[in-house]
């Protein structure tokens, strides 16, 4: 930090500059740091005086003056400045109305705050005290200027005021008693949380899963048809056998994912029905089994496609065939492998997004959203 030389030969510097509103910050806050040097102080008004802020001229002025130890002409040179700046400013007569409070008498403070349209115009507010039949007389600079009255136990009141040189505006504010508090008797309650799903949370999220699932199911009917009839296709072909086979992998494939996205359709279906048991905790340890039944039945899935496929592929290397063409091995395996993938997936994805969305509303878990270009994140908190 700049020493107290050093801070007050800047001010000067910028006095001498022709930045007076820059010098007077400088000496204020000197001021404010060091009570016992008054010279700051009449600096200040000197400085708010070239910038033409006349009522902190006087504001500062008054407040020099009222030092006991300034000298004759110390304070003959800090009125003849006073009287100059009040010579450019007009006059603001305020009058407080208090309303009926029970601390009895109350201190009234007026503040003033110059409206500034120019954001290099920084001037602080200024602070008075009115009389204590709730009068006030303030100097101000013309423009327009809010004026606030306060009081220990009372509401503040403000209100804008245009000031004009050489003249009175008249400003009246009524003071209202602040809102008592009584703090309740007893112990505070605390809001209960929901103890049951909104109805509509729970018709949205049947609605919703029924729907995904219904429209997977079909589409899964769909793929199956499709691949089923290019596989059959495939059988009975009568192109050279590396066509033949490729057809019957690519029928056999889409036969499969046809499979998949059944189980996951009608996986997601079976993961509403909790919702017709009666309790969250009911529903709740529905759930979590149809999620540990689903991730099994995933496992299982992989393993039987992990056992069927390698299979099928030798045996089209092979060239194996049947009466009817080329060989489709362990057909039903290879079906069941997908079936049971779908199921354990859809399953275990309905049962866990509607446990999180029971908790959610149970306020036992909390979730939010992030997104960004290209990225979509969920994140929860709580008890799970």
């Amino acid at each position: 930090m700049s020493s107290k030389d050093d801070r007050a030969a800047a001010a000067a510097s910028k006095y001498e500059q022709n930045r007076p509103v820059e010098a007077a910050l400088g000496f204020e806050g000197l001021w404010k740091d060091y009570p016992d040097a008054p010279d700051f102080l009449f600096n200040a008004a000197t400085s708010r005086f070239a910038a033409g802020h006349f009522a902190h001229t006087i504001a500062h002025t008054d407040q020099y003056l009222a030092v006991k130890t300034l000298g004759e002409s110390e304070r003959k040179a800090a009125e003849t400045q006073r009287r100059a700046a009040v010579l450019q400013t007009g006059v603001v007569a305020v009058t407080v109305q208090l309303g009926a409070s029970p601390q009895g008498a109350a201190v009234v403070e007026l503040v003033a705050q110059f409206v500034s349209s120019d954001s290099s115009d920084i001037r602080s507010e200024l602070v008075f005290k009115a009389k204590p039949d709730g009068t006030g007389t303030l100097h101000l600079d013309p423009g327009f200027w809010t004026v606030r009255a306060q009081a220990a136990g009372y509401q503040s009141a403000e209100r804008q005021v245009e000031v004009h040189k050489g003249q009175t505006a008249t400003v009246g504010l009524d003071l209202a008693p602040a809102l008592q508090v009584t703090p309740p008797d007893g112990p505070i309650e605390r809001p209960q949380h929901p103890r049951e799903v909104p109805p509509v949370v729970v018709r949205r999220s049947k609605i919703g899963f029924g729907v995904v699932g219904g429209v997977s199911a079909a589409a899964g009917v769909g793929v199956i048809i499709s691949g089923s009839i290019q596989a059959r296709n495939a059988r009975d072909c009568t192109k050279d056998y590396q066509s033949c086979a490729i057809d019957l992998s690519h029928g056999v494939t889409n036969r499969g994912v046809g499979v998949l996205v059944l189980g996951t359709g009608l996986g997601l279906i079976v993961g509403i029905l909790p919702w017709m048991a009666k309790g969250a905790g009911a529903r709740k340890k529905a759930w979590i089994a149809q999620t540990v039944i689903g991730g099994a039945s995933a496992v299982a899935g992989l393993i039987v496609l992990g056992a069927t496929r390698p299979a099928f592929i030798d045996a089209l290397v092979a060239g194996e065939t049947t009466d009817n063409g080329l060989k489709d091995v362990k057909a039903s395996s290879h079906v069941a492998g997908n079936l049971m993938l779908g199921l354990g997936l859809g399953t275990a994805i309905s049962a866990i997004t509607n446990l999180i969305v029971q908790h959610h509303h149970l306020r036992k878990v909390e979730m939010s959203a992030s997104v960004a270009r290209g990225q979509f994140g969920l994140m929860f908190s709580g008890r799970f």
